[in-house]
């Protein structure tokens, strides 16, 4: 109570507040030196990785793009089975073509299917030889390029020629009996057989035939018609003589277009044996592969 006023009551003193002690939070900023520490050591690992990346890329560089003697070797090896086949091929051609007219069937087939395989063989070896770095690379690689070019038109052409005896050849045997037939009457029957067997012969794939055949079925359906009339005169050298005169000119004529159609048939085969032979690529190829692997 109030000793001054006993009525009120005493004011009780005021507790003081207790100071509650906070623990300091954590810090929010890391740790610049340990992080700056870890993130060189991190930028040191993919520095090194990358210097190793580097060495293994430029040794695999190095390695793809040197071409060693052994590969030079190799690759001499591969480019004479390639011309090995081309022998082959060459040989089994000349048989080809002399079977074609004096062989009999048995010969010509065995000699079809011959050149035929040659040609497989000479593509099977010459895919082997693509493989082959020596070829694949720098120099190599532009020589074969020419080389393979070479030799697919080559083999191209080669297949469209013997496809093309295999349509002809029956006419060209037909048309060989002329010169057998003995008398005007059996002349005349050799002639109509050759031109029936000429004009059954169609898609002829090697432009050069093709011609040839064409130029064949006109000259031979020309001669009948002369050749008939000619038969058909019973005053040949009387009375008709004008009239023989004239057939007998118009046979000649066209003798002599049979005769050029041959000449400018050989002549345009030669021309495009020429075009599409392989030796000097192959000559080419074959020096520096034999040169580079010593």
């Amino acid at each position: 109570m109030n000793p001054n006023n006993p009525s009120q009551p005493t004011e009780q003193p005021t507790p003081p507040v207790e100071t509650q002690s906070v623990a300091p939070k954590a810090s929010r900023f890391p740790d610049l030196k340990n992080m700056n520490r870890k993130k060189l050591i991190t930028v040191a690992s993919i520095a090194g990785g990358a210097l190793v990346l580097a060495i293994i890329a430029t040794i695999l560089y190095v390695s793809l793009m040197t071409v060693s003697k052994q590969d030079y070797r190799d690759a001499v090896v591969q480019y004479n089975a390639v011309s090995g086949a081309g022998s082959k091929l060459t040989s089994s051609i000349k048989a080809f073509s002399s079977s074609t007219m004096s062989g009999s069937d048995e010969a010509y087939d065995s000699a079809v299917k011959t050149a035929e395989g040659s040609i497989t063989s000479i593509q099977e070896e010459n895919t082997k030889l693509a493989e082959l770095k020596a070829v694949r690379i720098g120099e190599g690689k532009e020589l074969y390029t020419a080389f393979n070019n070479k030799l697919t038109t080559y083999l191209a052409y080669g297949d469209d020629v013997i496809g093309s005896i295999e349509k002809v050849r029956p006419a060209l045997v037909t048309c060989a009996g002329i010169s057998k037939a003995s008398t005007s009457d059996a002349q005349l029957a050799a002639v109509k057989s050759c031109s029936t067997t000429l004009n059954s012969v169609n898609d002829v794939p090697n432009a050069e035939f093709s011609t040839f055949i064409n130029s064949l079925k006109g000259g031979y359906t020309k001669y009948i018609t002369v050749y008939e009339g000619m038969s058909a005169l019973t005053s040949p050298f009387g009375s008709q003589y004008d009239q023989y005169k004239s057939l007998r000119d118009q046979m000649n004529a066209i003798q002599k277009d049979i005769q050029a159609a041959s000449k400018t048939f050989s002549t345009d085969i030669a021309k495009h044996d020429s075009d599409v032979s392989v030796k000097a690529s192959a000559d080419a190829l074959g020096n520096y592969l034999s040169k580079q692997q010593k």
